[in-house]
């Protein structure tokens, strides 16, 4: 009847406009599996307005994740292709590195199991999470001072405190060797320690053929950049940078680098360098 057909509009209506004043993200999307059953890609049915905000996906209704987004993790396929076919809801919290987001997410399926169809509610937790790897990492650093402070009470000499604070900063930054160089009288810089690692990797040889540091050098290049700019520098691609000059014979591969400038009151009086951190 004609007041059936209104009712049915009125409540359309209003779970229409509930749906689009929704803050949080919400879609409906169905599941698409392939010949062996395993979760591949899905199809968005229906958007609300915050969509797109949420996500920075355009006009993404009608269209698969895997054409907006082809490099989305396989663990979203995963975990909706179980709830499609299990009814089982799931709600969690995952980073969506494709899209450069983190999501605290809450799906279930709507439909019957062969509509395979997933309801899900999202909402962007990216500003969180940074404020929290923020706070870990701060705290990370207060406790390597203080580490570097309790240490600093049984070091003999400073080579040795030089060796604390130098595998300290490997640690912090993950890297694979590093070295702290001082401004030597004569202008170049001087090797105040080398980190076990670069030594080992080191095989430059003095003009006797003996191994030695690869200390004592003109400040030029990433290294001098850093001294001469007074502020922190790095780059992950050391041999494409304008200011590289490459490395010595025998000096250990540079593939990343960092460099921290040391002062003494407003006088830069050396540097800390990290170099090839993991990952």
């Amino acid at each position: 009847s004609r007041k059936a057909e209104d009712a049915v509009r009125e409540s359309e209506e209003k779970y229409r406009n509930l749906f689009n004043a929704m803050d949080e993200g919400f879609c409906i999307i169905e599941m698409i599996f392939d010949a062996e059953g395993r979760p591949v890609d899905y199809c968005f049915l229906a958007v609300n307005a915050a969509f797109e905000k949420q996500t920075g996906l355009h006009e993404a209704e009608g269209k698969f994740m895997r054409e907006l987004a082809p490099a989305h993790e396989a663990h979203w396929f995963e975990i909706y292709g179980k709830i499609a076919l299990t009814g089982e809801s799931a709600h969690f919290v995952n980073e969506a590195r494709a899209l450069n987001r983190w999501y605290e997410v809450y799906a279930y399926r709507v439909g019957d199991t062969e509509d395979r169809q997933v309801a899900i509610v999202f909402n962007d937790i990216s500003e969180r999470k940074r404020a929290e790897e923020e706070t870990r990492l701060r705290n990370r650093l207060l406790e390597q001072i203080n580490r570097i402070l309790r240490e600093t009470l049984t070091c003999e000499t400073e080579e040795q405190l030089g060796q604390v604070c130098l595998r300290i900063a490997e640690e912090i930054t993950a890297s694979r060797f590093g070295f702290i160089g001082a401004i030597g009288e004569d202008g170049l810089l001087h090797d105040f320690a080398i980190s076990n690692p670069g030594w080992e990797l080191c095989t430059m040889h003095d003009k006797s053929g003996h191994r030695r540091p690869p200390g004592d050098f003109h400040i030029h290049g990433l290294y001098g950049k850093v001294i001469l700019d007074g502020k922190g520098f790095f780059t992950n691609t050391s041999s494409a940078h304008p200011d590289s000059i490459g490395t010595p014979p025998g000096h250990p591969p540079l593939t990343a680098f960092l460099g921290v400038p040391l002062f003494s009151g407003v006088k830069t009086i050396g540097m800390i360098a990290v170099g090839n951190r993991e990952g």
